[in-house]
């Protein structure tokens, strides 16, 4: 079991590593960018604050929660398709 645990940690740092590669080279880029909730297009080229309720364009989830989850899937390779396509 000790291997298998090595493994786990070491894909778990690499994907840290990416993460923080991505951090540095996005950087703010996406902060309050709303998109259509219809079509998932970005609303308007300049970044504008976004509302959650109502017929206010939606902000894209940026908390850390969900985004360990999109990674994880994505590495799990289970249902990531339906969420890029």
């Amino acid at each position: 079991m000790i291997p298998l645990l090595h493994i786990a940690l070491l894909v778990l740092f690499v994907i840290l590593i990416y993460a923080i590669i991505g951090i540095e080279l996005f950087c703010g880029k996406l902060h309050s960018t709303c998109v259509d909730p219809a079509t998932g297009q970005l609303a308007q080229k300049d970044p504008t604050p976004c509302g959650n309720e109502g017929s206010a364009f939606h902000c894209v989830p940026s908390d850390a929660l969900t985004n360990m989850g999109v990674k994880w899937e994505c590495s799990a390779n289970t249902t990531w398709p339906g969420k890029f396509s």
